[in-house]
């Protein structure tokens, strides 16, 4: 919630006029978990379930989404292996959650709060322990418009617009 209003605030300082032009609008919180209510209130579980937003921003309806399904997934296995609990989040990040936007820098932020959500689900000394055995262990989220999208084998975030007929989205939602 404070990277979204922080870039919001970035963005209207920047130019005024091209955050009207884009549509860029911070939602707040409270306003995000009540339309994901609704979006999700027929599904008795949102585990397996392919979840999009054509117009992303700094992502906050990706995270909510995220944290759900991660909440979900710890009520079903509390004591999960921590590397089991890893693979299942990384599941989750990389084929379940998608978003689009025009601006690369509400791409890049939606990544970098999905990573937050991500890592935040693990206690410093289980991180610390991922990064020993691990020289990498987030995936690259964002794809690029302009690499014609094949920056990057675990697409989530893309740049360009919903519309664009290039941009290589499976259409298989649910959300």
């Amino acid at each position: 919630e404070t990277i979204s209003a922080i870039y919001e605030k970035f963005i209207e300082e920047e130019d005024a006029a091209k955050k009207d032009r884009q549509g860029a609008f911070y939602t707040p919180r409270h306003l995000a978990e009540m339309v994901v209510d609704e979006a999700t209130s027929d599904f008795d579980t949102l585990i397996g379930k392919r979840c999009l937003d054509p117009a992303c921003g700094s992502g906050i309806f990706l995270v909510i989404l995220f944290n759900r399904i991660a909440e979900e997934l710890e009520r079903r296995n509390p004591r999960a292996h921590k590397q089991t609990r890893v693979n299942e989040l990384l599941d989750v990040l990389e084929n379940q959650l998608c978003g689009v936007d025009v601006n690369r820098t509400a791409c890049r932020i939606a990544c970098f709060s999905l990573y937050i959500a991500f890592l935040d689900q693990f206690d410093p000394p289980t991180l610390i322990e991922l990064q020993e055995r691990s020289d990498k262990l987030l995936p690259k989220l964002l794809a690029y418009k302009d690499s014609r999208y094949q920056n990057t084998d675990t697409p989530v975030v893309y740049e360009g617009t919903f519309f664009d007929p290039s941009l290589p989205i499976r259409d298989d939602f649910d959300v």
